[in-house]
């Protein structure tokens, strides 16, 4: 069952979702950790994750494992950045056919919540695994690549310049699935966030 989020340790958009399957652009989110212990973390073990989705009406995802008190509870967010963040890093990952409703319900759903925060074994990172495990396999692989590859984070300009290519989507997303016209929503999505600085990467 989904998972109470009434409660003032759970956080969501108050917004209805669509459930409506329509392409989405994933990327993972990182910002160093600070910790009274560790100070300024920049290992990737002590890297905050969300995994940002771009979906092709413009509208935005975000979902993420955050410590409130003891306990890892989920985020699910419709405006990226929040208000205040700190800045970091953006990764491309895959992109897929998937609801909005459906990523809520992941989020929700995840076997972390409500789980005894920890650093090391259990934290924001697990969180995200778990998620994207539970919305693709194709996702989940991608995230792990992440874990070991030697990719470099991505600039907004860098997004724009691969997103505006219609047959760089394609090569992404069969022909039957993404469409010009979501083509250019998503372009268009993106162009928003670079607008609100979206990403501080410099390439």
């Amino acid at each position: 069952s989904i998972t109470d989020m009434s409660s003032p340790s759970y956080t969501s958009s108050e917004v209805p979702e669509n459930s409506e399957e329509q392409p989405a652009q994933f990327f993972l989110y990182t910002r160093p950790i600070n910790d009274p212990v560790l100070g300024h973390a920049d290992n990737v073990e002590f890297q905050h994750w969300a995994l940002i989705a771009v979906f092709s009406d413009k509208s935005i995802r975000a979902m993420e494992g955050i410590q409130s008190g003891k306990i890892l509870v989920p985020r699910f967010s419709k405006e990226w950045p929040p208000p205040n963040s700190q800045t970091g890093n953006y990764w491309q990952l895959v992109a897929l056919k998937i609801s909005q409703k459906n990523l809520q319900e992941v989020a929700l759903n995840n076997p972390f919540n409500g789980t005894s925060y920890n650093l090391i074994n259990n934290n924001c990172q697990h969180w995200a695994k778990a998620a994207a495990e539970a919305i693709s396999l194709e996702l989940a692989n991608s995230l792990d690549e992440y874990d070991t590859s030697d990719q470099v984070p991505i600039a907004v300009q860098t997004i724009l310049a691969t997103w505006a290519s219609s047959q760089a989507i394609g090569s992404t997303l069969s022909d039957d699935t993404l469409s010009d016209e979501s083509s250019r929503a998503i372009l268009s999505a993106l162009l928003k966030l670079a607008e609100a600085g979206w990403s501080t990467v410099e390439q």
